[in-house]
């Protein structure tokens, strides 16, 4: 975390560093070459997530070597979907928490808008939200938790989205927190939820 050079928050996971692991461990011939085809679980032991890493296509050996990988967070066997909300809906506890907002609601109206530089009062309502969430379930005002994301529809059965960081604005979407907004999209009463609704797209696994 920012505020400290022993302060770290390790009640969450990041999908991005999981991949970059395997792939670094089988580079240290810690597992076999990765060959497409090939599946790698890990249990992640800050959260207890279970991951499923799968090898879709490898290029070692070149200047652009790179591995590709579809990853699966295996949620355990008989858990409901109605389990993975938090504080009566307003966190969707999937990979990775988050609080999802209707960016409408904060006067941004479209994806141009939400991605026009870094726009630092959006940016402090954003973590405010975040921070009023986490007092409400009891964790540390200064953790990690829950991730915070602004959405807004843009097509049918297309969202845009953009969420903070630990100290600024993410660069994309964490892979953490793309698998949270497809679990949170097909979650009724959530914003993404409620948004690809009025979208007029009705929810799927795919309209993420």
């Amino acid at each position: 975390m920012p505020d400290a050079v022993d302060h770290f928050d390790t009640t969450g996971n990041c999908g991005h560093s999981l991949l970059a692991a395997v792939t670094a461990a089988a580079d240290a011939g810690w597992l076999p070459a990765l060959r497409p085809g090939d599946r790698i679980r890990a249990r992640v032991l800050n959260n207890g997530d279970q991951v499923v890493c799968q090898v879709d296509e490898t290029a070692h050996g070149l200047v652009d070597g790179h591995a590709v990988f579809t990853a699966h967070f295996v949620a355990p066997p008989g858990t409901a979907l109605g389990k993975l909300l938090r504080d009566g809906g307003r966190v969707v506890r999937m990979a990775n928490p988050y609080l999802f907002v209707d960016a409408a609601k904060l006067g941004v109206r479209g994806s141009e808008e939400l991605f026009r530089g870094e726009p630092q009062d959006l940016y402090a309502t954003l973590e405010g939200m975040r921070r009023e969430q986490a007092a409400r379930l009891g964790w540390r005002l200064d953790g990690a938790f829950p991730k915070v994301a602004a959405v807004v529809p843009v097509a049918p059965g297309r969202l845009a989205v953009r969420a903070l960081t630990v100290g600024g604005w993410h660069p994309g979407l964490a892979l953490t927190g793309a698998v949270c907004l497809a679990a949170a999209s097909a979650l009724e009463g959530t914003v993404p939820y409620r948004l690809l609704r009025a979208h007029g797209e009705p929810p799927t696994p795919a309209a993420c």
